[in-house]
């Protein structure tokens, strides 16, 4: 696994961004991945006003809830500036199935998660209603991403939840929706707003 921290920073604790990969991203050596994809994203240079560890942790497979809890505990023993009512998780596609995965099964572990791309498991997500989520799909991704992505906004809004959004990016297909997730909006602001109570 890779961890990220700032050069400098003001703060005693900082945020925690977990970034896990997609399938392809088990095939390729860890340290041909430093300074790229979603890392690129949250810690470019030019960014001075959010401060955030971020760990991309590497798997070979499809990512399970109960070794990522105990990756993350490990991290933190090892780091105590986390700040651990502001860690977040984020994916595409395997990445975002596993981010959906583990929230799903540590809900209270999350400030907030970004689930993108993914084909999403709805049989325990009462527990999931105060979680903020905004989940991200092009709508001309396979079918299961498509509809199941809106389904389960509505799921957890007929749940009571007030923290749930999704972004559906207009003619993107599974490839393309990477980039446009990446390029949405807002997302920092958004992402970095959340702190668990």
């Amino acid at each position: 696994m890779l961890l990220y921290r700032p050069i400098k920073t003001s703060q005693e604790k900082l945020p925690l961004v977990v970034t896990l990969h997609g399938s392809g991203g088990g095939r390729r050596d860890i340290e041909q991945k430093k300074w790229q994809g979603t890392i690129r994203q949250f810690l470019p240079p030019e960014n001075q006003k959010y401060e955030a560890l971020v760990l991309e942790p590497q798997g070979d497979g499809e990512w399970d809830p109960d070794s990522l809890q105990a990756m993350l505990d490990y991290v933190i023993r090892e780091n105590p500036d986390v700040d651990t009512n502001r860690i977040y998780c984020m994916g595409y596609s395997m990445g975002g199935k596993g981010t959906w995965e583990w929230a799903m099964h540590y809900p209270n572990r999350f400030a907030a998660i970004i689930p993108k791309g993914f084909i999403l498991d709805l049989s325990k997500i009462d527990g999931m209603v105060d979680l903020p989520i905004w989940a991200m799909v092009g709508d001309k991704d396979s079918k299961p991403r498509v509809e199941g992505i809106p389904a389960m906004e509505k799921a957890l809004k007929e749940l009571g939840s007030t923290v749930v959004k999704i972004s559906v990016f207009e003619g993107a297909n599974h490839a393309t929706g990477a980039g446009r997730s990446k390029d949405e909006p807002g997302v920092l602001e958004w992402l970095f707003s959340w702190a668990r109570a």
